[in-house]
């Protein structure tokens, strides 16, 4: 794991599958990616939340980030 971060020239993929995803306790990085997904978990959200990003951040893309409406 330290060698990851210390050594990581693969991008954000490489620290979530070597790092986070065990770290966590998920058994892969597609089952810690599904957790970390917000899409259709937004009416789960208890308190008023604030949202900002750029339209270029590859990480949390605007398109993720749409006013939630009541169904």
């Amino acid at each position: 794991m330290r060698n990851t971060i210390g050594n990581n020239w693969r991008g954000l993929k490489t620290i979530n599958t070597d790092v986070y995803a065990p770290m966590l306790g998920f058994k892969n990085l597609d089952e810690f990616l599904e957790a970390a997904r917000l899409t259709g978990k937004w009416h789960k959200i208890k308190v008023p939340t604030f949202c900002i990003t750029s339209t270029d951040d590859q990480i949390c893309p605007d398109s993720i980030i749409t006013p939630y409406k009541e169904v």
